[in-house]
């Protein structure tokens, strides 16, 4: 086929289309908008099986624009949809359009321009790629690809600087070859795209770039979502799709493109956590995983090196990986290196080692840091040693150092080796602290970069003062002073004449000073609960006659939370997120909250409000855990990434747990149990009820609790009863088995739903029994002879009652794999309270086993429970105690 064969259109555009009414106008009109001659453009609208008004839409467009051709077939795949515009395709060119995006409008005319002069070149024309997340249009960074196609022109492949342009999305243009053309796979799922167009590349490895065009991709709710991009789905298809790819050539000869190829799909799976075979388990994940080490040993370091948007960091956990790519690590005067003994080559190469500031708080006329060291190079070294100077002289101190949450830099798995530490100095002169990495008996030099909690971040500023201390950031050294109240005073002024100019900033840093000589406590729960641990701690705290004012943040309506709070406490409680509750903020002495993540506990609710008030701020956080952790999470809760200075455990487990997984000091733990443990009652009898209470699964709902939009509620409600969570739960409540026993026995089933999934199933699922019920209520524990749940931490509350438990888990394969936030537990299911079924036989056949048993614990898991916790006989008034007692030592 030659540029002079006959075709009846310049260019075909193929649409494959399916429910995309909400978008298909906007998309053909882009094509009717062209500066093109439309009766030289064939617009092939591939239906692929709508259900909903699209075929409608596109049918009035087909008898308008003779050249825009309407054709109907069972749905089968965005693949065999494009398959089956190219068998229908006759024009000279083919491009593909989704049918919820759209073209610049001059794409075609300049693409076919561009193809028609240099149609012998090439088999392949790419454009830009623009892409705007809905509904805000917020532009997202350009891809990597385009560090390299600048300019219009032809792009050799196999030169080493274009290596990465590696084009897998379909803006593009390509020849018609009728009766020869490249087809997509529908066996694939992901790479379906970068097969098709890898393909054409392959035979002359050079690609068209037409700058003066673009194709607007558009990123929305109702777009093919990545839930279903997950291993179970994926990894056999494309382990298998890259090994045949690096199978065209003979080892050792695959073109540094196509391993580029392969490289940036690894990498952005490890960052998406969907890289590995984690659907697997035992002997059958190594064998698959070792696939993905032989494919990537193929990969040439210097491809690797090359990336121009990957992290050294991430760089070297894949040269890590690589079982033929030996690299040792070298230390000198001039900075670190890592070389490759194979070719001497240097693939990194830093001057001095970056140390992340993370929090300095100071107490107890002490000053306290933590910091991390990063540096690919600890991921061939033993733990390093870090050195102090204070004003030049060195400390004989050992730092003790742990392993850093930060080691999952940027994605759910460890890639790195970081090392975290504290460092604490009395505050009792001006004392300039410089911090070295010795390695191999050398003090390299570090730089200290402030995290964005800090007033440090971004230049903000230089020094700020707080709790009678100057802390500044001079070059890299940290230097702390001690200051009199009238210094401390004199130096707040002015700092807050900087903002005299931002009268709202001013005058909030200037007016919250009323609460400055006052200890104020703070109590917080979530906005997802009525109340929880910072309630009950509220109650038993808020009267005290102990010189603090105490308030309970409010996040619900007052009317729906006043019969909670006698009327003596009404003014102590506060709106989140109102100008009191930043008042308070900025001044308290301690924050007593059940969720550590900021939006719980922070009030200033605007992007980067914060940032103006944080020399201001100095509270103690006492974390009072929403429930006992055991969701393995280290790169979320641990002492570095949560701004928590102390945690309530009520169990030598979390001791040990969070000392040795999540970097938390022992003198950070407080070992008196959470304050609900006050208000369930081990002695209650049982009423004649069961429950079963799964946890939420963010892979299916997300935000729908709060989102607004139809088209959002629909797809996630469709996500939802598509999904084996749903149907196994379905299946579960409603067994005719099930509902025999609850009759037989008298029993009754309560299914306590995490509040995103209440209406769903209530408006979708019919139960066929009176005796099993679907409740969004607040439940009593003690109320259930037995419980059900999948790894709520709630299991713990229901093993303080030291009743039979359960474990059923309707969606276990998507839970390991890892799309519902985590994918393993501190406390695995054979060292937990209860058995674990995968399947609702199962656990209807528990709930029988437990009938027979009389609702008694068997062993392992009586001893289990009787034994986890410490002794709990009044967790609120022990907790006060000790909080009294802590503001006395630092007096």
């Amino acid at each position: 086929m030659d540029s002079n064969t006959k075709f009846d259109y310049k260019v075909s555009i193929i649409i494959p289309i399916y429910n995309s009414e909400e978008f298909i106008s906007s998309t053909l009109d882009s094509l009717v908008n062209q500066i093109f001659d439309i009766d030289e453009m064939e617009v092939l609208m591939i239906d692929d099986g709508s259900v909903d008004r699209s075929a409608e839409i596109c049918k009035k467009y087909a008898e308008k624009y003779s050249s825009f051709k309407l054709y109907q077939k069972e749905n089968g795949g965005v693949s065999k949809a494009r398959n089956f515009g190219i068998d229908k395709a006759r024009g000279k060119y083919i491009m593909y359009l989704d049918a919820d995006d759209t073209y610049s409008s001059e794409t075609v005319k300049n693409v076919v321009a561009f193809f028609d002069e240099h149609y012998d070149e090439v088999d392949l024309v790419t454009f830009p790629l623009t892409q705007y997340i809905l509904p805000e249009m917020e532009k997202t960074p350009a891809h990597t690809r385009y560090h390299i196609l600048r300019q219009t022109g032809i792009y050799d492949l196999n030169d080493f600087n274009n290596i990465y342009i590696v084009q897998t999305t379909m803006n593009i243009c390509v020849k018609n070859k009728p009766g020869n053309n490249n087809l997509f796979d529908p066996n694939l799922l992901l790479q379906e795209d970068q097969k098709y167009i890898t393909i054409m590349l392959m035979d002359k490895m050079k690609i068209g770039f037409c700058r003066e065009a673009s194709y607007n991709y558009f990123r929305h709710e109702g777009s093919t979502t990545i839930s279903k991009f997950y291993p179970q789905n994926i990894f056999e298809k494309s382990t298998k799709y890259f090994e045949w790819l690096f199978a065209q050539y003979e080892p050792g000869k695959i073109p540094k493109y196509i391993q580029a190829i392969v490289f940036h799909d690894m990498n952005w799976k490890n960052r998406s956590d969907i890289l590995y075979p984690w659907h697997l388990e035992g002997e059958a994940y190594k064998k698959e995983y070792q696939r993905l080490i032989n494919l990537l040993n193929q990969i040439d370091a210097d491809v690797i090196n090359a990336h121009p948007t990957v992290s050294n960091f991430h760089k070297q956990y894949f040269l890590c990986l690589k079982e033929n790519n030996p690299v040792y690590p070298f230390v000198s005067k001039r900075g670190v290196f890592l070389i490759n003994s194979d070719n001497s080559q240097v693939s990194y190469f830093c001057r001095k080692i970056e140390i992340m500031m993370k929090r300095i708080s100071v107490h107890n006329n002490e000053m306290t840091f933590l910091g991390h060291i990063k540096s690919p190079l600890f991921n061939y070294l033993d733990k390093p040693k870090i050195v102090v100077y204070e004003n030049g002289k060195k400390i004989d101190k050992e730092i003790d150092l742990f392993l850093s949450s930060y080691s999952y830099y940027r994605c759910k798995t460890k890639t790195n080796n970081f090392w975290a530490f504290y460092y604490t100095t009395p505050i009792d002169c001006k004392k300039s602290i410089e911090f070295f990495v010795e390695i191999d008996g050398m003090e390299c030099v570090t730089k200290l970069k402030a995290s964005p909690n800090l007033p440090f971040y971004d230049d903000m500023r230089s020094s700020y003062v707080i709790s009678n201390a100057e802390i500044a950031l001079d070059d890299n050294n940290l230097v702390v002073a001690p200051l009199t109240p009238e210094e401390f005073d004199e130096k707040r002024a002015l700092i807050d004449k900087e903002y005299i100019k931002q009268t709202r900033i001013y005058n909030h840093r200037v007016s919250c000073k009323k609460y400055a000589n006052r200890r104020i406590w703070l109590y917080c729960d979530c906005y997802t609960v009525d109340y929880d641990n910072g309630y009950y701690q509220f109650l038993n705290d808020w009267d005290k006659q102990d010189g603090v004012e105490r308030y309970y943040i409010i996040t619900k309506d007052f009317s729906e939370i006043k019969e909670q709070f006698t009327p003596e406490m009404y003014s102590h409680l506060v709106s989140f997120g109102s100008t009191h509750h930043k008042d308070l903020y900025l001044n308290a002495e301690k924050i007593l909250t059940s969720y550590s993540e900021h939006d719980c506990i922070n009030p200033f609710i605007e992007e980067d409000e914060e940032n103006d008030y944080l020399d201001l701020l100095n509270s103690e956080i006492i974390y009072l855990q929403h429930g006992i952790l055991h969701a393995k999470l280290p790169w979320y809760y641990s002492s570095e990434s949560r701004l928590v200075d102390k945690v309530v455990i009520s169990s030598p487990f979390e001791k040990e747990n969070l000392m040795k997984n999540y970097g938390w000091r022992a003198d950070q733990l407080i070992e008196c149990g959470m304050p609900r443990y006050d208000h369930i009652n081990r002695n209650a009898p049982a009423k004649n009820r069961i429950i079963f209470a799964p946890s939420w699964r963010s892979y299916l709902i997300g935000a729908l609790s709060v989102t607004e939009s139809k088209l959002q509620r629909e797809t996630c409600i469709e996500k939802l009863k598509s999904s084996n969570y749903y149907k196994n739960i379905t299946e579960f409540i409603n067994s005719p088995k099930l509902h025999k026993l609850l009759e037989d026995n008298d029993l009754y089933l309560d299914v306590k739903l995490h509040p995103n999934f209440y209406e769903p199933y209530k408006q979708t699922v019919t139960i066929n029994s009176d005796r099993v019920n679907i409740t969004n209520n607040k439940v009593d524990l003690s109320d259930y002879k037995m419980f059900l749940t999948d790894f709520s931490s709630f299991v713990f509350d229901y093993a303080y009652l030291n009743r039979p438990i359960h474990y059923f888990v309707p969606d276990y394969i998507e839970f390991i794999s890892g799309m519902n936030h985590y994918r393993e537990l501190d406390m695995p299911y054979d060292k937990a309270f209860g058995t674990l079924s995968k399947d609702p036989q199962g656990a209807v056949d528990a709930i029988e086993k437990a009938i027979n048993n009389g609702f008694e614990v068997e062993e392992p898991f009586k001893d289990r429970m009787e034994n986890f916790y410490y002794p709990l006989e009044n967790c609120c008034e022990d907790l006060y105690q000790y909080l009294m007692s802590e503001n006395k030592e630092e007096k």
